[in-house]
């Protein structure tokens, strides 16, 4: 792109859509350290953060879940006296990195042209605001190397517990008697470049859960030209499983009545044993694990993702109250992808990783993690979390749930309260207090610099939610 008009400009969006015609083929983003969730996409002279932009800019992605057509939008906002000078000649300022599935031989079209997306998503360069005069199509034709081509990829879906976890051992053939090179393209797990072997160590919050896994393999000389294979991953239910043994029997039921009613020792699961879903352990579950054990009746799988919605797809739309600024605005959290949130700013898309072992979620883009949840924990109960390795060196978390709080039209809510403190680190603690709703995840969220008072720094507020269902399993 250029801008030699004799303008600097201040404000610019482009919204960009890319796609094939005529074709069944697909198209695939390929990581190269940049930007974008993927890693895809390329900012550079400028248009990367601390270039142009001092107000901000970011990539917002639309619809970018494999299946075409994708769509991103870059935004970039300047102070007067910044922006993006007149004159400095044609340059290359975003680079997008992709791959294409397509036979040896053949060849597809593959356009790139503006998009508009709404709001603040529409094409926009301060005026006078140039055209971008697209589509623009380009012929990709697949000639050489031929890739590397799976001989096993997995015919039916892989079936494990929850305990167990999988490991597979993918073979390719290479026509061009290359060395194969195994990569990761989407889902969980990974896989040995080398020999092929792909694992994937599964904890308790797996447990029922679904997974489309989708793996490839190059010639390593050719990195971007390589087959995929995809396949289904089933991980086993452990709802009923009330003692950790891995079955459901009798025996779940007696573990289930001895902690109800006779000290009995905790379920080694609160999930699983809570059958019936309503979040509360009760003679209502042990009353639907009988009927699911001797009467064909069912029982819901649930886990810490039904209670954060952390599946794919899901979202949380927020109404945000900075204090210091005086401003309103609108924060939504979107699910990507396995192990990926995208923070949807007003100005900027900041994506977060995410991690959930042994039913405790971790948050964050680097270690440590930035948040740690625990679900579910009830009034009065607290715990402490010191030196896990996921907050910051010396740190602790004292969490405890005080008291249910009804908000809005939000039923059995409660308040977590946490005291974070990092002696090294920080002069001042951070706290936080947290309302949930079991399954809706963060209700409400206030954030303190320092000692909790009235007046906190910023609030976070639920307005709209959009979760996916739990899990039923029928009797046989």
């Amino acid at each position: 792109m250029f801008n030699d008009d004799g303008f600097t400009r201040q404000n610019v969006s482009i919204p960009l859509t890319f796609y094939i015609i005529g074709s069944d083929y697909n198209f695939y983003p390929v990581n190269v350290g940049g930007y974008s969730s993927n890693g895809s996409i390329e900012l550079m002279n400028g248009f990367e953060p601390d270039g142009f932009w001092d107000l901000g800019s970011g990539l917002t992605e639309f619809d970018c879940d494999g299946i075409q057509p994708e769509g991103i939008c870059y935004n970039g906002t300047a102070s007067t006296g910044s922006g993006w000078s007149s004159g400095l000649g044609i340059q290359t300022y975003i680079t997008f990195n992709f791959r294409f599935s397509q036979p040896y031989g053949n060849e597809i079209l593959f356009c790139i042209d503006s998009a508009g997306y709404g709001g603040d998503y529409d094409w926009l360069f301060e005026e006078p605001s140039p055209a971008f005069q697209g589509p623009y199509c380009y012929t990709v034709m697949y000639w050489y190397p031929q890739p590397p081509v799976f001989t096993n990829c997995p015919p039916v879906p892989l079936v494990s517990n929850y305990a167990n976890g999988f490991q597979y051992d993918f073979n390719a053939y290479s026509p061009d008697y290359g060395i194969n090179d195994f990569n990761m393209v989407t889902g969980p797990g990974t896989i040995n470049s080398a020999n092929g072997v792909w694992t994937f160590n599964t904890d308790i919050s797996e447990a029922g859960d679904v997974y489309i896994v989708t793996v490839g393999v190059a010639d390593a000389g050719h990195p971007n030209e390589y087959d995929t294979c995809s396949f289904t991953v089933n991980i086993a239910s452990a709802a009923g499983d009330v003692n950790g043994d891995m079955k459901v029997n009798i025996l779940d039921v007696v573990a289930l009545i001895s902690y109800l009613y006779r000290d009995g020792a905790r379920p080694a699961h609160f999930y699983h044993a809570n059958v019936d879903a309503d979040w509360t352990l009760n003679l209502l579950d042990v009353i639907q694990l009988l009927n699911y054990l001797y009467k064909g009746g069912s029982i819901i799988e649930r886990n810490i993702k039904d209670d954060y919605a952390l599946r794919k797809g899901s979202y949380w739309k927020y109404e945000r109250f900075r204090r210091d600024e005086n401003i309103t605005d609108t924060v939504t959290v979107t699910v990507t992808d396995y192990g990926m949130l995208r923070y949807q700013y007003p100005d900027t898309t900041i994506f977060r990783q995410f991690d959930i072992i042994n039913e405790m979620i971790y948050i964050g883009s680097y270690t440590p993690f930035e948040f740690v949840y625990d679900m579910p924990v009830t009034v009065g109960e607290k715990w402490i979390v010191q030196d896990t390795g996921y907050y910051m060196i010396d740190s602790v978390a004292l969490i405890q749930a005080l008291y249910d709080l009804p908000v809005g039209y939000i039923e059995d809510n409660y308040k977590i309260i946490r005291k974070l403190s990092a002696e090294q680190l920080a002069p001042v603690d951070l706290y936080r207090e947290e309302w949930f709703a079991p399954g809706y995840g963060m209700v409400r969220l206030h954030i303190w610099n320092g000692e909790p008072i009235d007046d906190y720094d910023e609030s976070w507020d639920l307005i709209q939610y959009g979760p996916v269902s739990v899990k039923s399993a029928a009797g046989d």
